[in-house]
């Protein structure tokens, strides 16, 4: 009687990776004594139709490249939105980022750990033979927030790609936080074309830049606000800003201003510039519904996604309980969802309440 094949995806834009876990399954075929297909995607968006037209009869394991370039979605969000949809399907990021921040970024969304290139298919074989027994780590609180954007993206990249002719000039005061931003957008770059044209403090120099360059969008941050609009304005170019959840409030009530609050990732600022690209604003509902509740709200809603009970909530915040069931109603009020507690619990855990853990 034939054994039946082990089957693997491959998920990578560079053709010899791909060939290597070819190469690598050939090796763990001999080992198993078992056949070994693997299917072979050149982009994230292909790697999901895949998965998706082969739901009845997923893989045993997925192997995803970490950055995908060009018009597609980043390898963490895409292992997100699988994870969301595929929640038993194991999956192996395949990268040369050997970054510390990156391996935890990639286990809070419930990825296995990561095999890194340039590997050899030796290696490579034993590394697939022990994910192919392994279970990816539980997904962290902003796994669900992650997933969310990438489906975003997925619907952008499928409908209204950004052209590749699109300059962004970034304007922040502070020099930590250009360095930040530029970091962030080189990143972003893989899911998003664009051209960086211009870093810089000065608003003369922004202004030179946007005459000289044709400058698509402007990125700028809290400390040059004001002067950023009256560039926006006077240009007509539109403004995106890139805000901590303490200076983003305000913005959220003025319905011309687009906003990315952070941290973030470069998946929701690829997300952002599509938009405004587009002609679109840009703004996270998710965030903006959490931004919209009162101090207190936001105090009480990430205690129950901690599973915090209510008497320990009452005591913990000082108030009474007549005092808390008023803030409950009013939650459910605000947030339109049904009166019960699982939905606000389930709201609460859904909600990317990790922007809210900076001083207040």
């Amino acid at each position: 009687m034939p054994i039946s094949p082990l089957t693997i995806v491959v998920i990578d834009d560079f053709r010899a990776s791909r060939e290597m876990v070819v190469l690598a399954a050939r090796l763990l075929e001999r080992e198993l004594k078992q056949p070994v297909l693997v299917s072979e995607a050149a982009s994230g968006i292909e790697g999901l139709d895949l998965l998706r037209a082969r739901r009845d009869d997923l893989p045993l394991l997925v192997i995803l490249d970490v950055h995908l370039p060009g018009l597609d979605i980043d390898g963490r969000a895409l292992g997100a939105l699988l994870r969301e949809e595929f929640p038993d399907l194991p999956l192996l990021p395949f990268t040369a980022d050997r970054r510390d921040q990156t391996r935890e970024d990639l286990a809070a969304l419930g990825m296995l750990e990561p095999v890194y290139k340039p590997v050899s298919a030796e290696k490579l074989a034993k590394r697939m033979r022990k994910a192919l027994n392994e279970h990816g780590p539980a997904a962290g609180p902003l796994h669900a927030f992650v997933a969310a954007q990438a489906r975003q993206l997925d619907v952008l990249v499928r409908a209204s790609p950004i052209e590749q002719g699109v300059r962004l000039a970034v304007f922040a005061r502070a020099h930590l936080t250009r360095a930040g931003l530029e970091r962030l957008l080189s990143e972003a770059q893989s899911s998003a074309p664009f051209t960086v044209a211009l870093v810089a403090g000065q608003r003369d120099l922004v202004l030179n830049a946007i005459y000289r360059s044709a400058v698509s969008v402007l990125l700028a941050a809290p400390d040059v606000l004001d002067q950023a609009r009256e560039i926006a304005i006077s240009t007509g170019v539109p403004l995106l800003v890139y805000a901590s959840a303490h200076d983003a409030a305000p913005l959220y009530r003025d319905e011309t201003t687009s906003v990315v609050v952070g941290p973030t990732d470069a998946a929701e600022l690829a997300l952002a510039i599509r938009a405004l690209a587009d002609g679109r604003r840009y703004v996270n509902s998710a965030v903006q519904e959490l931004l919209s509740l009162s101090r207190r709200q936001q105090d009480i809603v990430a205690l129950l996604a901690r599973g915090i009970t209510t008497e320990q909530i009452v005591r913990k915040l000082g108030i009474s309980e007549s005092r808390f069931n008023h803030l409950i109603t009013e939650l459910y009020d605000v947030l339109d969802i049904p009166r019960s507690r699982a939905a606000l619990v389930g709201w609460a855990q859904r909600a990317p309440l990790s922007l809210l853990d900076e001083p207040r």
